[in-house]
């Protein structure tokens, strides 16, 4: 298995997350 591959799965699922924050914040305003 590739290193790399469950580092870069948890930065995908960190970004996504604070994605989705983000835009509830702007929805919320």
């Amino acid at each position: 298995m590739h290193r790399g591959a469950p580092r870069r799965m948890k930065i995908v699922l960190f970004s996504r997350e604070h994605i989705v924050e983000r835009t509830a914040n702007i929805v919320g305003c």
